[in-house]
């Protein structure tokens, strides 16, 4: 069940794998459940995707898809950028600071 839940989320697969193999676990049995949680892990990503191309194309009101995609790969691009520029420990740390009860 761990395998399936690391494998599923976005946690490191090698907090389970390492120890698993240091106990010799059977790699068939480590490999299914690890399968079948990164294949439901990418359909939910592949269908969040699709499912964001339509919100874009119904919202802005555009019917080809090609220029929805372009303005989700624009989007991603943004939020990729700010992910990467914005110092989130700083943020969090004012906002705990400010709601610290006393």
């Amino acid at each position: 069940m761990a395998i399936f839940i690391f494998a599923l989320t976005p946690l490191p697969d090698d907090l389970v794998f390492i120890p698993l193999g240091v106990m010799r676990y059977n790699a068939l049995k480590a490999f299914i459940p690890a399968f079948i949680g990164k294949f439901i892990l990418n359909l939910i990503i592949v269908y969040s995707g699709l499912f964001f191309v339509d919100f874009v194309a119904d919202t802005v009101g555009i019917t080809n898809d090609w220029v929805s995609v372009m303005i989700n790969g624009i989007l991603g691009i943004v939020v990729f950028i700010l992910m990467l520029k914005i110092d989130w420990q700083k943020y969090l740390g004012r906002y705990l600071a400010r709601t610290k009860v006393t």
